[in-house]
């Protein structure tokens, strides 16, 4: 099954068990008060903001955890309040809607402030259904011919993209973790060399996705991992992720100091004793 997004420890879960919860409505009704949490460390809740913003869907309004995970997950501080219901953590979040999921306090997640309920936390099915609502027609993030063939693609990313099982290994295991990783990139510099986007001339939500989880790979794993090689030496994917970065206001959607600061904390990865570089995305 595919990750629908940022989880916390799973002892932050509303009774029951993370491997086995309960699934929410996966449902808006736009004409309710909604609100849409995210972290910006978070690709799948980036994910979300991109649609939401592409697609212009004024309906949901975006709350903005703090970057670093505290003892209790995703949390609030006065930088990063919850303006809605004034919790410190995400998890009161959910306990607060009274559900009966029980899964775990994950990012992103849409808030019906209205019925005073949990909406959903599936990232591509919240990125659908901003394509469906959104006011913006100029794109179309899951066009029909291609909405199965975008979910397929969405949904193998995290396997062949895992530059976190070469973190904190020696060189040479961290070397042979990357391999799998190295090898697609090449097949997405192959596929992309006379092609725009991923599924051709128009940018989908496959393209949102990737572009979620190749900048975060330049970000953390490049100049931290020997064996890690910069998009920059794949031509047509360096070009790609900077073309979806320079789309529309998506660059307000990521900051690289907290994306940095969110994942080297929580999973104790020490980048080295020089301050990485902000990587040049511009055009």
């Amino acid at each position: 099954m595919a990750a629908k997004g940022c989880i916390i420890d799973d002892k932050w879960v509303n009774g029951g068990s993370a491997t086995n919860p309960t699934q929410l409505p996966d449902k808006l009704d736009d004409s309710h008060e909604l609100y849409l949490y995210v972290s910006v460390p978070c690709p799948f809740a980036q994910s979300v903001w991109i649609a939401k913003e592409l697609k212009n869907v004024p309906q949901l309004n975006v709350v903005v955890t703090s970057p670093i995970q505290g003892d209790e997950g995703w949390s609030f501080d006065e930088t990063y309040p919850d303006r809605v219901l004034n919790k410190k953590n995400l998890h009161e979040v959910y306990s607060a809607a009274g559900s009966h999921y029980t899964g775990a306090s994950s990012v992103p997640l849409v808030y019906d402030a209205t019925t005073k309920s949990l909406a959903s936390n599936t990232t591509v099915v919240l990125m659908g259904i901003c394509d469906q609502i959104g006011k913006n027609q100029t794109y179309t993030l899951f066009p029909k011919d291609k909405e199965q063939d975008i979910k397929a693609f969405i949904a193998t990313l995290g396997g062949k993209l895992n530059y976190f099982a070469a973190m904190n290994k020696s060189e040479e295991d961290a070397k042979a973790a990357l391999a799998p990783l190295l090898a697609y990139l090449e097949e997405l510099d192959s596929r992309l060399k006379d092609q725009k986007y991923i599924f051709g001339d128009h940018l989908t939500a496959a393209d949102v996705r990737l572009f979620t989880i190749l900048v975060r790979y330049e970000l953390l794993a490049v100049g931290v991992i020997k064996a890690a090689r910069s998009l920059k030496e794949y031509p047509n994917v360096w070009r790609h992720t900077k073309d979806i970065y320079n789309t529309a206001n998506i660059k307000d959607t990521i900051n690289q100091k907290q994306v940095r600061d969110g994942f080297y904390l929580k999973y104790g990865i020490n980048p080295g004793p020089v301050a990485q570089p902000e990587l040049d995305l511009s055009a």
